[in-house]
């Protein structure tokens, strides 16, 4: 756990209970950055509930006298040669924030080191936050990527449009597209920056879980071909597109903007009046253009950074 706290703060594990009090962290955190705050309530409820999720060893919370204060989760898949993601929040304000944070990173950094071989750690920052941009710099990561998060309001006009010539679209259809919707999405992300390979069984218990929706997944066949796939699911008064992806042989057919119009105007109907996404701000495949032109924006910025190979924790 983490050293050195003062007296009558402790360390130990998150539990199940701590979730609305982790969430309300990132939130005053957001907050005092002027940054949109983000929903990590379905993300936590997500993570944690994967395989490879152990609460007791890859999370750690601070507690302070009054309350939580500080929070760490490390992620890292075996199957995969995928870097140790770190999520990490200290609480806004606090005298000790550099202690805390240099604290985390260590722990997350010991974590890679013994679950993953020295795996590098990968981890996130709101992109305005300078202080934790110098503390990671300052420990040898390196800024690798930007990634945005995108919003549209949604109204009660939204319309199922009709999709290009040679464009179908339908839903998910259970018992039968699962493998289906692993190839098509799997294949489609390889253009991605930080795609790895999974198998299907991996695939299988990140998508299908509580959140799935079989009426919010669509698949659109291009020229008879199924080359496109959308997933999206409600989260805590939003809608959410979770993942869009289209064969590269299909891009520039229409797919992806029929796919995206069907999943925003279900939405709609379902009384939904906001829908988000995540997209790499750098993406070959022309995403924010196609997102922005369907009258998205970018409401928050997050700065991916990279540890050293193998970095020793101190």
């Amino acid at each position: 756990m983490i050293e050195g706290l003062p007296e009558g703060w402790r360390s130990r594990p998150a539990t199940r209970g701590d979730l609305d009090a982790i969430v309300e962290l990132f939130r005053r955190f957001d907050v005092t950055l002027q940054a949109e705050p983000d929903t990590m309530g379905e993300y936590l409820r997500w993570i944690w509930g994967q395989p490879q999720m152990d609460l007791q060893r890859d999370t750690v919370v601070v507690m302070a006298p009054d309350g939580l204060d500080a929070f760490a989760q490390g992620n890292w898949d075996p199957e995969t040669n995928a870097p140790y993601q770190l999520d990490w929040c200290v609480g806004p304000g606090l005298p000790m924030w550099s202690t805390l944070a240099t604290s985390l990173l260590v722990w997350g950094e010991t974590q890679a080191t013994e679950r993953a071989g020295g795996a590098t750690v990968r981890t996130g920052i709101v992109a305005e936050d300078a202080a934790a941009r110098a503390l990671l710099e300052a420990r040898g990561y390196a800024e690798v990527r930007i990634s945005w998060d995108m919003a549209r309001t949604l109204t009660p006009s939204e319309r199922f449009s009709d999709p290009a010539e040679g464009v179908t679209l339908r839903t998910f259809r259970p018992g039968l597209d699962e493998h289906l919707l692993y190839e098509v999405a799997e294949t489609s992300f390889r253009d991605h920056w930080d795609h790895v390979d999974r198998s299907f069984e991996s695939f299988c218990a990140r998508t299908f879980d509580q959140t799935f929706d079989p009426t919010l997944t669509f698949f659109a066949d291009v020229d008879g071909r199924t080359a496109g796939e959308l997933i999206a699911f409600e989260d805590e008064g939003r809608g959410y597109v979770a993942h869009l992806g289209v064969l590269r042989e299909a891009r520039g057919r229409g797919a992806a903007k029929a796919l995206l119009r069907s999943a925003f105007a279900e939405l709609a109907t379902r009384g939904f009046t906001r829908v988000e996404l995540s997209v790499d701000a750098s993406s070959p495949t022309g995403a924010v253009a196609l997102y922005e032109g369907e009258g998205m924006h970018a409401i928050r910025s997050y700065a991916m950074f990279d540890g050293p190979m193998g970095a020793a924790a101190g």
